[in-house]
């Protein structure tokens, strides 16, 4: 086979991918997991091609052209599991420094159980001793940079322990940019693990989702590579691998300092040029039919429930220190919408998971009105410093603490 031919080939290729994609409204992130891919992709559909035309190892040849192109039509219910995880066995110390993330203090220690979980106590999650409580959401139930003893659901546990007349257990099933649908499905492998009750903060993920399906969403492509059966055994190789690469870490690699370098490259969003409303009258139909599910599989199971709203800056109270702070007005894209609409649709989500609730008998705690949107708690748009993570702790102390002595 005459490889020479394959080079120049190769190089236009690439070439026309890296214009492609520099042209296309993403990040720079993308621009380059993209360009990666399709490297990837061409370095094993050219060679086939060839070895076809020469008319050498034409099984071989065809059998790799087909799959190659099959990962462009690839079935809807071809999916990997909506269940995701933090890596198992993971553990890292960080300082949070500058004024980016205000009110952290110390070191901050960040590790997870062999699930993946963030848990305060060892537990054995194939018996049950303890009044098992699963937390369920996103990036603000995750609180990736607050120390392990200081998260909400760390002192939700402990304040429980102390009042009340039986032994908690409280387990941050946690990840950041999970939204209702991958909600449900950690609820459904955790029914494996002895639950006596589920507490689900979600929202955020989805109305951003939301915005951006509204607008056109400037992230998006003319092929989704995430739904192609390269990207998502890519996707679940990297589980694996990182289930391995962060084994057992300890403390080996010291600490780590956090300066918040990912936010303050889109802080003080609301500034952007391009401000747009957008004041929706209904929620996502896919947002709400999970969130139903979640409620059935409650009221199914006589599992304990209970549905938080998303506390978030956006309010006409907003200080100018932390306004300076928001970037996920939505996240990742060249336009912002102006406060306004902000409010309307964070406060449509939450009240639309209350009417939810009421419907289906789950309990409900509105953090959303209880918690001033100052950097006192907030150090962005909807995640919690460590004082946020106490005020969420106390009240949800309160809101739970008389359902759980019924």
């Amino acid at each position: 086979m005459n490889w020479i031919r394959f080079i120049p080939v190769s190089i236009v290729t690439l070439a026309l991918e890296i214009t492609l994609f520099l042209s296309l409204p993403l990040n720079w992130t993308q621009q380059f997991s993209f360009v990666v891919f399709f490297f990837v992709f061409q370095l094993l559909l050219i060679p086939s091609a060839l070895f076809f035309i020469q008319k050498k190892f034409e099984t071989f040849s065809i059998s790799c052209i087909l799959l190659l192109c099959a990962n462009f039509f690839t079935p809807i219910f071809l999916t990997i599991s909506d269940y995701r995880t933090l890596p198992p066995n993971f553990i890292k110390s960080l300082i949070v420094r500058g004024d980016v993330m205000p009110n952290f203090e110390g070191i901050n220690t960040i590790s997870t159980d062999e699930m993946g979980f963030r848990s305060l106590s060892d537990i054995d999650y194939y018996n049950n001793s303890s009044f098992r409580i699963f937390a369920i959401g996103g990036s603000t139930t995750e609180e990736i940079y607050v120390d392990d003893n200081e998260t909400w659901t760390s002192l939700l546990q402990v304040s429980l322990n102390k009042s009340e007349n039986k032994k908690f257990e409280v387990i941050n099933t946690g990840v950041s940019g999970l939204r209702a649908r991958h909600h449900l499905g950690t609820m459904l492998r955790t029914e494996n693990y002895y639950p006596d009750a589920y507490i689900f903060l979600m929202g955020v993920n989805d109305w951003n989702s939301h915005i951006k399906n509204y607008m056109g969403n400037d992230e998006s492509v003319l092929i989704n590579l995430y739904k192609t059966l390269i990207w998502k055994g890519l996707s679940f190789a990297k589980m694996l691998v990182n289930s391995l690469l962060f084994d057992k870490l300890g403390e080996e690699y010291g600490v780590s300092e956090e300066y918040g370098i990912y936010f303050s490259q889109q802080n003080n969003s609301l500034e952007k040029k391009d401000v747009r409303e957008f004041l929706p009258e209904n929620i996502d139909p896919d947002y709400e039919s999970y969130v139903r599910r979640i409620a059935t599989q409650c009221n199914d199971n006589s599992y304990l429930c209970f549905f938080l709203s998303q506390p978030t800056a956006y309010s006409t109270q907003l200080t100018d220190d932390l306004k300076e702070r928001l970037w996920m007005t939505p996240p990742n894209v060249e336009y912002t919408l102006d406060l306004k609409s902000l409010i309307s649709i964070s406060q449509l989500y939450n009240q639309k998971l209350l009417e939810i609730a009421t419907e289906n008998n789950i309990h409900f705690c509105d953090l959303a009105n209880e918690i001033t949107p100052t950097i006192e708690y907030f150090f962005d748009d909807v995640h919690f410093n460590e004082n946020g993570s106490k005020a969420v702790a106390e009240l949800l102390h309160g809101c739970l603490s008389t359902i759980l002595n019924d």
